[in-house]
This record gives C-alpha cells, structure tokens and sequence, in this order.
C-alpha cells in the first residue's frame, strides 16, 4: 500500500478505527486514509493496541515504528509510521 511521505516524520496515514467489530480487517479509501475494524472494546487503550497490531501485520511495518500521533481517545486518528 502506498502513503503519503513527508520530511523528519515518515509516512502519515488517517485511520477511523471500528471497536467491537466482529471481525479484525483494515480498508484502504485512499492513498492515506484507512477503515480499521477490531474487535478490542475502546477501553483502557485495549483498541490502540489491537489497531498498532493490525497495521503493523497489514502494512508489514514493525510495531515499534507505528505512532499514534493524535486521537488516543477518539475513533478518528493521525498514524504515523516512521521509516
């Protein structure tokens, strides 16, 4: 999947996250911009967590190069994943 890169950060991607899904997929809109759905209840940073997985299975990027950057406490979420 190709995303957008920009200078001293690494690629910046925007990902709604879906808790309580029945199942885990991520959905690709645009260039960056991602539908994630896990099935982690958005408690105690639970969904976070299940999402960096799911991005970092997915995207084939090492969990400790994904960074929430904004939204730790909403469904809507600046990601990024430095290189």
């Amino acid at each position: 999947m190709k995303i957008e890169t920009y200078k001293n950060i690494g690629n910046v991607c925007q990902v709604t996250v879906k808790p309580n899904s029945k199942q885990k997929k991520l959905i690709k809109i645009n260039q960056n911009e991602f539908v994630a759905y896990i099935k982690a209840k958005p408690e105690k940073g639970k969904a976070n967590i299940e999402l960096i997985e799911l991005l970092s299975e997915k995207l084939k990027i090492a969990k400790n190069k994904i960074w929430i950057k904004n939204g730790l406490k909403s469904r809507y979420k600046i990601i990024y994943l430095i290189t």
